[in-house]
């Protein structure tokens, strides 16, 4: 069904009641008298669709808008060009203090749960918080023990004088690199929060929330009693 070119309105079909053409039929606009659009019936039909495409030369001198459709691939792939170098640059912004990281190798010394040292590098093991060194906690039975120097401990026992290697993730706002580290592939940080040694620090990452989960249904280390979260603890104490 064609449609009028000056309201695209539905155009129906007549009949010429005078005239030279009469008795002929044609296209007229449904909205005659106030609109007297018309056709010929042997004109292609247009659709509504087609007549609502933007045409370039309404807003253009003609040749501005004949260059523009001859070069329309053109534009699109420019356009195209553009817009991925804006994404690749917000990529960069985004993502990209995260590489180039230094990858320290080395034998650490443990300060806490958390913590080790390699030389001068004071190194914060990344997504997970382990019991401060002085934090208690209360076992099955209600009796209190040293669940931050357990904790320690542990650490230390693991790394046991080995190298270990630490990939940089961050700096925290103390100046200490914030790193995965790793024990002949293994990875330490994933150890301490699966041990129970540590909870899954969730404000900096959900990495290890898996871990802590299997930890707690197992009920080992910290897990095995009661515990004050050690960010809640750092707070009252």
């Amino acid at each position: 069904m064609p449609f009028c070119t000056k309201c695209n309105s539905v155009m129906v079909l007549r009949t010429a009641r005078k005239g030279p053409k009469a008795d002929s039929q044609f296209w007229g606009c449904s909205r005659f008298p106030s609109c007297r659009g018309t056709r010929n019936l042997n004109e292609g039909i247009q659709t509504r669709r087609n007549q609502n495409l933007p045409q370039v030369n309404v807003f253009l001198p003609r040749k501005v808008a004949a260059l523009i459709r001859q070069n329309l691939g053109i534009l699109v792939a420019a356009s195209l060009i553009a817009f991925t170098i804006f994404l690749g640059s917000r990529y960069l912004e985004i993502f990209g203090r995260n590489l180039g990281r230094n990858l320290l190798t080395a034998v650490p010394t443990v300060t806490d749960g958390d913590t080790i040292r390699m030389g001068q590098n004071r190194i914060r093991l990344y997504g997970l918080d382990a019991p401060e060194s002085d934090q208690t906690c209360r076992d099955s039975t209600g009796d209190i023990w040293y669940c931050g120097a357990s904790a320690t401990e542990a650490l230390r026992s693991f790394v046991d004088g080995s190298q270990i290697e630490c990939k940089q993730m961050d700096t925290d706002r103390y100046g200490r690199i914030v790193a995965v580290c790793y024990k002949d592939g293994t990875d330490l940080n994933a150890w301490m929060v699966r041990n129970g040694w540590a909870v899954a620090y969730r404000r900096y990452s959900m990495d290890y929330v898996g871990e802590e989960a299997a930890a707690r249904n197992d009920g080992l280390g910290i897990w095995s009693g009661n515990f004050m979260n050690p960010e809640d603890w750092r707070r009252r104490n």
